[in-house]
């Protein structure tokens, strides 16, 4: 969740999640010391907002606090500077709006846009394996 990417924190590019988004999303408690989680209620509709029931409730029960380094650090080695690579643009992503992302896809070499939420290995697995697998077809190995 709100990961760094390519040494920028996802918090540090401005877009709509800054300020609504992911404040409404966390909740830190004084007993947790430098961790957050996500509050209750609202993973299913932020983060699995497209999946099945069954699946939401699945990932669901399986989020765990983490540390709030996550939300500030920054990378001294990205491997997209060195690396080709591709960002997948999730069109409905409620965490991290289509502004933050394209903020992030600017650093990699190739954009794919794709329909749907935070949690595309969830809600449409077999369509994001296909992107995937086209990425890896085109990848220049050599």
């Amino acid at each position: 969740m709100h990961d760094s990417h390519g040494g920028r924190a996802a918090t540090s590019n401005g877009g709509r999640a800054t300020r609504s988004t992911l404040p409404e999303l966390l909740l830190v408690r004084g007993s947790w010391h430098g961790l957050f989680a996500v509050a209750a209620g609202l993973a299913r509709p932020h983060f699995y907002e497209d999946c099945t029931p069954q699946a939401a409730a699945w990932a669901q029960a399986r989020l765990r606090p983490q540390s709030q380094a996550v939300l500030q650090a920054t990378d001294t080695r990205a491997a997209w500077r060195e690396v080709p690579s591709t960002y997948i643009v999730a069109s409905e992503d409620r965490v991290l709006p289509e502004p933050m992302q394209r903020a992030f896809a600017a650093l990699a070499g190739t954009v794919l846009d794709r329909p749907g939420g935070h949690s595309p290995m969830l809600a449409r697995p077999a369509r994001l394996a296909a992107a995937l697998a086209g990425i890896a077809a085109r990848a220049d190995l050599g």
